[in-house]
């Protein structure tokens, strides 16, 4: 598990670069499966789940988000976070 202190190494390395968010969303994307977006969409017990893979693929494929943006596909990334003890 990373620390606080590795957290913000990387967080100022990554800084210190000056990256493009949408490139660096872009370059990420291309390696995000239909299979996990699918397991985050279902995050929230399931609740939603075609809702939450829409915006997700929406997010993916197309770097847009779909209003409002607080619940789809924010509450299952929220939840998936939480799982993973972030």
């Amino acid at each position: 598990m990373p620390t606080a202190y590795s957290e913000r190494m990387l967080r100022d390395f990554l800084g210190s670069l000056e990256p493009d968010q949408d490139s660096l969303l872009s370059a990420i994307s291309r390696h995000i499966t239909d299979e996990m977006l699918a397991e985050i969409a279902k995050a929230d017990y399931g609740q939603d789940k075609e809702k939450h893979l829409a915006a997700l693929r929406l997010l993916r494929d197309e770097g847009k988000f779909v209003p409002p943006m607080h619940w789809y596909p924010c509450e299952v990334s929220r939840t998936q976070q939480c799982r993973n003890g972030r």
